[in-house]
């Protein structure tokens, strides 16, 4: 099993920990009043879009073909 299928197999669990990671250096740069916390808030909603769409688009079913998709362009 290559990393590609286990990301994508398994991507609601690295989304949601890349959401929470992004999240709080979001609060941590807010609170020291740098603008970097702009760019991180920005992850942390794409993240969460990400996650939704995968469960929208029924992740658990067609993660194998989305692989087999992308294998399929990378040769």
């Amino acid at each position: 099993m290559s990393f590609l299928y286990l990301l994508i197999k398994l991507y609601p669990l690295f989304g949601l920990a890349g959401a929470i990671l992004c999240f709080d250096l979001t609060r941590t740069y807010r609170r020291k009043m740098n603008t970097v916390w702009v760019g991180f808030a920005i992850f942390t909603i794409l993240f969460l879009m990400s996650v939704a769409a995968w469960v929208y688009f029924r992740g658990d079913l067609h993660s194998q073909d989305w692989y087999n998709a992308i294998a399929q362009g990378l040769h």
